[in-house]
């Protein structure tokens, strides 16, 4: 799935008039969820970089006076112990470089 392509923005939405949203698709399932984790990791690091090296405002000028905000989008629900973690870990790294942070899962 997406997640796994280190080198790609999975896709950029305009919900609003004052957002930008950056999406990361996640379709992996949680039974290796070491990895899992480790490669939305990874993942995140292709979206910090993308944003701070000035590539999305090259690509999209108009989102300069919006909130970003990276989503990730997952298939699965993270178990409860990865998803806490990994929530509130993410949500502070972002809020340090004032990138907004959300995460959603598809409902069964």
């Amino acid at each position: 799935m997406a997640v796994e392509d280190f080198d790609s923005i999975d896709d950029i939405q305009m919900p609003d008039a004052n957002t930008c949203m950056l999406v990361i698709e996640d379709g992996l399932d949680w039974e290796e969820a070491y990895l899992h984790a480790s490669t939305i990791q990874n993942k995140l690091k292709t979206y910090i970089y993308y944003i701070e090296s000035g590539q999305l405002l090259k690509a999209y000028p108009e989102v300069e006076e919006k909130s970003i905000v990276i989503c990730i989008r997952g298939l699965v629900q993270a178990p409860d112990k990865f998803y806490d973690e990994m929530n509130e870990q993410i949500a502070m790294l972002l809020k340090t470089k004032n990138i907004g942070f959300e995460w959603e899962f598809a409902v069964d």
